[in-house]
């Protein structure tokens, strides 16, 4: 049996799909792999095979969409949290502490300190 190395590009593909599958709520193993076309252990195999996991990815983009929507200020904790697929706010506040060792307030609290700072900066050296 010859095995194959799935390339980067396919990694990506299973990113994208993952992507688009979080839009409509949480995404599954199974959802993935059928919008791909392969079964859910072919796909499976094929991330171990490039050293990650479905729950990696999965949390991979969690954190990203977290950090972003952290930014704008018009989204309160709990939509963030549900956007991201968390059922809980309590579950999100424990992943995102994990990621960063805050909590999602208080990481948005100095960065909106931080981005303040930035601008008075700015004003006295013009």
């Amino acid at each position: 049996l010859i095995q194959r190395k799935v390339s980067q590009k396919n990694v990506q593909a299973i990113e994208r799909a993952i992507r688009c599958a979080a839009l409509t709520g949480c995404p599954s193993l199974d959802d993935v792999a059928r919008t791909l076309r392969v079964s859910p252990r072919s796909l499976q195999r094929s991330l171990m095979e490039n050293d990650t996991t479905f729950s990696r990815i999965v949390e991979r983009y969690r954190r990203q969409m977290a950090f972003q929507w952290l930014l704008r200020d018009d989204m309160s904790i709990s939509e963030i949290a549900e956007r991201v697929g968390y059922t809980d706010t309590s579950n999100f506040g424990r992943a995102f502490r994990k990621w960063t060792g805050q909590s999602p307030r208080k990481w948005r609290e100095n960065l909106s300190g931080d981005l303040s700072c930035g601008s008075a900066n700015r004003r006295t050296r013009d």
